[in-house]
C-alpha cells in the first residue's frame, strides 16, 4: 500500500483544473432562461419532464423578465408575487456537444438564499416553433462529496465530459450504478449492500465527509445518457489513504498498477464480475398442470360467477368457514355483507377478475393456491422489503425509461421479482417506477406486475367438492 500511495501523490489521473463551471457558456444559442425555468412547469412535468422542451420564444411569456449576465450565467428574475414578494431566479450556462446533445448548467432561486445547481440535458433540434429540446433529462447537483461538479468540458472531438467529487461509498455507488448515472443513495445502496461486507461498507460511512474521489462521465448520444468513464483517487491527504485502504479492501482491482483508478475500458468487465453474484431473482408460473377434471370444472364456474358478478354463485363456491381476513372477520355472512356494499364490492370483484387471469400452485394433493405469485415466499430474496416488492407476470415485459407506453425500451424483463423504486410514492396513472436486483430502475404498465401481498386464494377439495376455503390479502 505504501508504494501506491507513493505513485498516486505522484500522478493525480484527472486534471482538475479543465474548466470551471464559471466558464461554461458558449454562444451557439442563446435562448431566454425562461425557457429552462423548470418550476414553471406542472409538478407531474417537474418530475418526469415532457419528451419536448421549447427553447424558442420564451421571452414573450408573461413569466419572462430581462435578462442579466450575473457571474457567468444568463440569469432572469422571476416576476414577484401579488404581495411584492421575490420569487427568485434562474440562470444558465451551456455547453454543446457534437452530436447536437448539449447539457445546461442551472442555477436556481426560489426566493430566499439557497441556490441549487442542476444539470439538464438532452439533443437540440428544430421544430415547428422553433429550437427544441428533445429526451430532457435532470440531474441534481450536491456539494463536497455529494455529487459535487468539478469541472464540465468538451474534448478535441466536441463529446462533453464532466467530473464529480466523490467520497469513497459514492465511489462503489458509481462503480455498481447502471447505464452510468450520476450516483444516488436511495437508488444505488441496495445494491451496493448486497454486493459488499457490511463492516467495510460501515467504516466507508464513517468517512462520509472525505472525498477523494473523481467520477468521470461522458453524454452519450442519441440519448444523452452520462456514460461511466473513470473512476479515480487523489491521495493527498492521511485520511485519504484510509479511504484509500477500504476501497481496495472492497475492490481489489483498484490496486492494479499501483494506481487507484479504473478506466473506461475496465468497467464493464469489473462490473459483470460484481453483479455476477447477484443472480435476478425469477417467479416464471408453475411448470406443473391443473389436469384435475373436478378442478377444473369447479374453476370455469368460478371464472363465470366472477365475470357475471354473481354474489350468490360465488358464494356457493366457498366453504362456510372461509377466512377473509386474519383479524378473525370470515363466513358467509360477512362474505354477503362485501358482496352487498357496492365500494367494497366493486374492487373486490376486479381483484378476483385479475387474480384469475394467473396460473395457480399445487400445494398438496388437495390443495391448490392462486396466483402463483402470492404462494410462494421462498422465492422472494430475504433483503426486499415485502411491501414494496412485485413479481412481473410476463416474460417479455418491457422496461421503459419513462411512464409513457412510446417511451424507449431499457431491457425486456422475464418473471422478474423487483422491488418499487419509492415505496411512499403513489403509481402514476398506470405505470409503477420499479428497481431491479442490480439497481436499474425504469417504468413497467401497472398491468405487468403483482404485489405477492395482493389478494390471494386457498381452495381446497373437501369430500368431493373443491371450495374456496380463504381469500386474504397481506402478510
Amino acid at each position: 500500500m505504501t508504494t501506491m500511495v507513493t505513485h498516486l501523490r505522484t500522478a493525480l489521473l484527472l486534471a482538475l483544473t479543465s474548466i470551471a463551471p464559471g466558464s461554461l457558456a458558449n454562444t451557439d444559442f442563446v435562448p431566454h432562461p425562461a425557457c429552462l425555468d423548470l418550476d414553471l412547469y406542472p409538478l407531474s412535468q417537474q418530475k418526469h419532464l415532457p419528451a419536448t422542451l421549447p427553447l424558442s420564444n420564451c421571452a414573450a411569456a408573461k413569466t419572462a423578465g430581462p435578462v442579466e449576465d450575473q457571474l457567468g450565467f444568463i440569469t432572469y428574475q422571476r416576476p414577484r408575487d401579488n404581495a411584492g414578494n421575490p420569487l427568485g431566479s434562474v440562470g444558465y450556462q451551456r455547453m454543446a456537444g457534437r452530436h447536437a446533445e448539449v447539457a445546461y448548467l442551472l442555477q436556481t432561486n426560489s426566493g430566499g438564499n439557497a441556490v441549487f445547481l442542476e444539470l439538464l440535458t438532452g439533443r437540440e433540434q428544430p421544430g415547428a416553433a422553433g429550437l427544441e429540446l428533445l429526451d430532457a433529462r435532470r440531474y441534481g447537483l450536491g456539494d463536497h462529496c455529494n455529487n459535487e461538479l468539478v469541472a464540465l468540458w468538451n474534448e478535441p472531438d466536441d463529446s462533453l465530459r464532466m467530473t464529480l467529487r466523490a467520497s469513497g461509498l459514492t465511489l462503489l455507488q458509481a462503480l455498481v450504478a447502471p447505464r452510468g448515472l450520476p450516483p444516488e443513495v436511495r437508488r444505488d445502496m441496495p445494491t451496493v449492500r448486497a454486493l459488499f461486507d457490511s463492516g467495510a461498507l460501515t467504516r466507508l460511512e464513517s468517512q462520509e465527509r472525505l472525498c477523494p474521489g473523481v467520477i468521470e462521465y461522458q453524454l452519450q448520444p442519441p440519448h444523452t445518457e452520462w456514460e461511466l468513464q473513470r473512476l479515480s483517487i487523489d491521495v493527498s491527504e492521511p485520511d485519504d489513504e484510509i479511504v484509500l485502504e477500504q476501497l481496495v479492501e472492497l475492490v481489489p482491482a483498484l490496486s492494479n498498477d499501483g494506481a487507484a483508478m479504473l478506466l473506461e475500458e475496465h468497467l464493464p468487465a469489473l462490473r459483470a464480475k460484481l453483479l455476477s453474484a447477484l443472480q435476478p431473482p425469477r417467479m416464471p408460473p408453475p411448470a406443473g398442470d391443473q389436469s384435475d377434471p373436478d378442478y377444473l370444472t369447479f374453476v370455469q364456474s368460478l371464472r363465470d360467477s366472477v365475470q357475471s358478478r354473481d354474489a350468490g354463485a360465488l358464494q356457493a363456491l366457498t366453504a362456510a368457514d372461509v377466512m377473509l381476513g386474519f383479524g378473525g372477520s370470515g363466513g358467509h355472512a360477512d362474505l354477503q355483507q362485501w358482496l352487498s356494499t357496492p365500494q367494497i364490492a366493486v374492487p373486490f370483484w376486479q381483484e378476483l377478475e385479475q387474480l384469475l387471469q394467473l396460473d395457480s400452485l399445487r400445494m398438496g394433493a388437495n390443495t391448490v393456491c392462486l396466483p402463483y405469485t402470492s404462494c410462494a415466499p421462498e422465492r422472494i430474496p430475504e433483503n426486499y422489503t415485502p411491501f414494496a416488492t412485485l413479481v412481473v407476470t410476463q416474460n417479455d415485459a418491457r422496461l421503459l425509461e419513462r411512464p409513457q407506453a412510446d417511451a424507449r425500451v431499457l431491457r425486456i424483463l422475464d418473471y422478474d421479482v423487483l422491488q418499487v423504486a419509492d415505496p411512499l410514492e403513489e403509481p402514476e396513472a398506470d405505470f409503477v417506477q420499479v428497481r431491479l436486483y442490480d439497481g436499474e430502475t425504469g417504468y413497467l404498465p401497472l398491468s405487468a406486475v403483482r404485489s405477492p401481498l395482493a389478494l390471494r386464494m386457498e381452495v381446497q377439495r373437501r369430500a368431493s367438492d373443491w371450495q374456496i376455503i380463504s381469500l386474504l390479502a397481506g402478510d
